[in-house]
């Protein structure tokens, strides 16, 4: 899977949140026998990304992925020292009228989180929670105030990070279609097109 599953967490169903519950997924690999690469452990304790299977599997079969692919070659050893993830989240009491728009005063919330190994910064509606996933795995006390220099070093990352994932998804010769309007929006309101 590509993601988690909010099932009533947290009053949600859904999957577009930027919680663990919905970003923390395990990836298992069965390499053929004596196939493991060999800097790769039996555990990778570390950031990866779904942006990270492409460069690590071209790799893993004898090519240099190096500049052709963004992400990294989590089977070399590699990881990530920061993690975007973006999502809306629909008003709970709203959800059986609300569609997606990115209008104000609309029904849905732009949530975007950055994340170390540690910590995460969770953006909603402008304000920053910050949570130590090692105390806090649920997420549920907001430690910004003990850490306010942190919050902020976290949040000073988030727009680069945006524009890194922005500029990834313009593949370069990748056909343009036309979508009609009501696609358009849709594809707005999740975060795949501006």
């Amino acid at each position: 899977s590509d993601h988690g599953e909010a099932l009533d967490d947290r009053g949600v169903f859904s999957h577009q949140t930027v919680y663990q519950e919905i970003l923390n997924i395990p990836l298992l690999v069965k390499f053929p026998k004596d196939g493991q690469p060999e800097k790769l452990p039996d555990t990778v304790d570390g950031i990866t990304r779904t942006i990270d299977l492409l460069p690590s599997l071209v790799s893993y079969f004898g090519f240099d992925s190096r500049g052709e692919f963004p992400g990294m070659n989590v089977f070399g050893g590699d990881t990530a020292d920061y993690a975007l993830a973006q999502g809306y989240l629909v008003h709970p009491k709203d959800e059986d009228e609300a569609r997606p728009t990115s209008e104000p005063g609309s029904h849905f919330w732009r949530e975007r989180a950055v994340k170390t190994k540690r910590f995460k910064v969770r953006e909603l509606e402008g304000k920053a929670a910050l949570f130590d996933l090692q105390a806090d795995a649920g997420e549920f006390v907001d430690a910004s105030a003990d850490h306010p220099e942190l919050v902020a070093e976290l949040r000073s990352r988030l727009e680069p990070l945006v524009e890194s994932e922005q500029r990834a998804r313009n593949v370069q010769g990748a056909p343009i279609e036309e979508i009609d309007e009501e696609t358009e929006r849709w594809l707005k309101a999740m975060g795949y097109v501006e």
